[in-house]
């Protein structure tokens, strides 16, 4: 059943990463960060909290990317290049079961990581009794679905590109992420459809750390299409990579 061997490459890879050495020292490192991140107060000359709330959201954010990253080298390529997913294609595993049952995982962790994250700063933030602005949690429930379009993007890129290239693109992917308000305002009107197509292949990031220094109300209409744009781009992700999984197995079987 695809949906069994989904949630069984999920469950296999998610132990793996648990007992991955690196993950809990980079986590750690971070979740040291963020209950420090009251420091940042001395910089906060206006008092309300958004400074603080900007390099939160920032926090998690890099969290997540070198996360994701990690988890490439450490899972997605080396899988492929050992012949896991030979393997497994030739046990009459789907292509798209072993890519949504990595991209579950990584998913998986990256919320628990930044749920920890998220409650460990609240618990700062209430211990120092200190102001934050309005927009941060809302930022964060919105950092949490672009994390997940971030993951489809990059295991998607470690599929179809070889190591080298897939690491360049999944940092450009992020950097090029955090750019949509600024190319869209700097392009000229005809060159604009330019940059809404290349959003479609490239996750927009930028919105989370935008808001997450802002203290004024925010539409919670901006989650709903945050979600339902991640779910479409992390399926889309998912089909065009299987697509090349299985070509890559019938070219090397021909």
């Amino acid at each position: 059943m695809p949906i069994a061997d989904t949630l069984h490459i999920a469950r296999w890879t998610l132990r793996a990463s648990l007992r991955c050495r690196f993950f809990w020292v980079w986590n750690i490192a971070i979740w040291l960060v963020v209950l420090s991140l009251q420091v940042f107060y001395f910089f906060d000359f206006d008092g309300d909290g958004q400074v603080v709330g900007e390099f939160f959201i920032s926090t998690v954010g890099l969290a997540a990317l070198v996360n994701s990253i990690g988890f490439q080298i450490l899972f997605t390529m080396k899988q492929r290049r050992g012949g896991v997913w030979s393997t497994l294609l030739a046990a009459s595993t789907r292509p798209g079961s072993i890519l949504a049952g990595l991209v579950l995982a990584l998913v998986l962790l990256q919320q628990c990581i930044a749920m920890v994250c998220a409650v460990s700063f609240a618990v700062a933030i209430e211990y120092a009794n200190a102001p934050l602005a309005s927009g941060v949690w809302l930022a964060h429930s919105i950092l949490c679905l672009e994390i997940v379009s971030l993951c489809a993007a990059h295991v998607a890129v470690a599929v179809v590109f070889s190591e080298t290239w897939a690491l360049l693109f999944m940092l450009g992917i992020y950097v090029v992420g955090h750019l949509s308000e600024t190319l869209y305002r700097s392009t000229a009107p005809g060159g604009q459809v330019v940059v809404d197509l290349l959003y479609c292949l490239i996750p927009d990031l930028e919105s989370a750390g935008y808001l997450g220094g802002r203290d004024t109300p925010i539409p919670g209409s901006l989650i709903a299409n945050v979600a339902i744009g991640s779910l479409v781009y992390t399926a889309l992700a998912v089909l065009v990579a299987s697509w090349f999984l299985r070509r890559a197995a019938s070219t090397r079987n021909a």
